[in-house]
């Protein structure tokens, strides 16, 4: 994608909304979350006037749900401006969606409450306190988004970096290679806190030569350990010897 580029990122709580955030983050994305809906057309054209800004997305749940109601309106002025050219970039919907089952998993595990418990829901009552009952409000509020959305990524088997890899692979443009850094240390001085991979590196003649030195040293580790059992042996031997001549 050579222009701009605006994402609207939603999807449900648990299906990996934060992890697709940061990954956008490392891709040099503008990201905002959980901004109110009318504020997304202001902020794009003033971060693309003042910083230059050409890569913006922006996070929508159900946490707040007045501005889930104002989405739709917002939407739909984005993709009239993007289409009459007043917006420099076509806005893309992405939505993660996930099987209820995996997502009351996750949540169990990480021991997080759900973001719509408690809330009212769309006829004005309260959210059932039930995990099931919280994911199908959830479900509910973010239908008429999933339904608008360009792209929708099921979740539930991808871990947190399959789903971070897809992203990169779908919003980064070029694919770059995998990036090695070698570092040379002394370990008298200790393992450096950010490696991912340590190994130790010397030429054959070098190898062999440490090799030797160790076999050498383990050899006289084991002849110093014979002597001093002679001589404990001698020792005895020369107690009991003196204790028969009494």
């Amino acid at each position: 994608m050579s222009g701009p580029q605006v994402i609207v990122l939603s999807g449900m709580a648990g299906a990996g909304k934060t992890t697709a955030a940061r990954a956008l983050e490392d891709l040099g994305f503008f990201v905002v979350d959980n901004l109110p809906p009318q504020l997304i057309e202001p902020l794009i054209t003033m971060a693309s006037g003042i910083g230059g800004r050409r890569k913006f997305a922006f996070v929508i749940d159900a946490r707040e749900q007045q501005f889930l109601r104002e989405f739709p309106t917002t939407w739909t002025r984005l993709l009239e401006l993007a289409n009459n050219g007043t917006l420099a970039a076509q806005p893309l919907l992405l939505f993660l969606e996930c099987d209820d089952d995996v997502l009351v998993r996750r949540f169990q595990e990480t021991r997080r409450r759900h973001p719509v418990d408690g809330h009212e829901d769309e006829s004005g009552g309260v959210v059932s306190a039930s995990l099931f009952g919280a994911i199908a409000a959830e479900r509910r509020l973010l239908a008429d988004v999933r339904d608008r959305a360009d792209i929708v990524i099921d979740t539930r088997g991808l871990s947190v970096h399959d789903l971070k890899r897809l992203v990169i692979e779908r919003f980064g443009g070029e694919r770059t290679g995998l990036v090695v850094t070698l570092l040379s240390f002394g370990f008298k001085y200790g393992l450096p806190t950010d490696l991912d991979q340590v190994g130790l590196a010397r030429s054959g003649d070098a190898l062999v030569e440490l090799m030797r030195a160790d076999v050498d040293r383990m050899d006289t580790t084991a002849r110093k350990v014979r002597s001093q059992k002679q001589v404990l042996v001698d020792s005895i031997s020369g107690a009991n010897f003196l204790a028969e001549k009494k």
